[in-house]
């Protein structure tokens, strides 16, 4: 009697579970948007994420760029690029007597420069070697030479485009201090950018 019980109960629900019908949920209605228009939405969301990551206004126009050193700020503007407090305006590097590597406290300077040509593909410089009396005519043009080119491949590893990048060697030819004092020959050993527009 117990087992027709039980098997009474097991058969009623099985029946039921049976008796049930299986819903599948409807999917959700699918919006048609235009490919272009999505492309364009996500073109206009990035462009003003970037926006805000350099701090400008117009969405697709950079107004400014600002960058910093060791503590140092400057700007890639253009319009910033002959202010005193930018470091963007210094534009020589000195080097020791007889020497072509270039010193520690100059190496900022150059990467500065050399994010101003990355940022504006539109500008080039020519680094313009030279150096003090000491020395024969030759040799001088060789160092002011190799001055330069010191200079270039710092810039070329930063990553600037070699096409930016002219050297050009003046040796003695144009001493900017013509006393015989060490501190006024110092002034003589040097690489000037000099910028121009492609």
């Amino acid at each position: 009697m117990k087992n027709l019980a039980i098997s009474a109960i097991l058969f009623g629900v099985f029946a039921l579970s049976g008796c049930g019908e299986s819903v599948k949920p409807e999917p959700a209605p699918v919006e048609d948007v235009d490919s272009e228009e999505a492309d364009q939405d996500q073109n206009d969301s990035d462009e003003e994420e970037g926006a805000r990551a350099y701090g400008t206004g117009a969405r697709g126009k950079i107004t400014s760029v600002n960058r910093e050193i060791n503590g140092v700020s400057y700007s890639l503007d253009p319009e910033d690029m002959d202010d005193p407090e930018n470091l963007i305006s210094q534009r020589v590097i000195y080097f020791e007597f007889d020497s072509s590597q270039v010193g520690e406290k100059y190496k900022d300077i150059i990467m500065a420069h050399s994010e101003f040509l990355l940022e504006n593909e539109d500008y080039k410089i020519t680094i313009e070697g030279h150096t003090d009396e000491k020395g024969t005519r030759e040799y001088n043009i060789g160092l002011g030479d190799r001055r330069a080119g010191a200079v270039k491949q710092i810039m070329e590893l930063n990553g600037v485009d070699p096409q930016q990048l002219a050297t050009v060697s003046y040796g003695e030819e144009k001493l900017i201090n013509l006393e015989q004092t060490e501190a006024a020959q110092t002034q003589n050993r040097r690489a000037v950018l000099v910028y121009s527009k492609k």
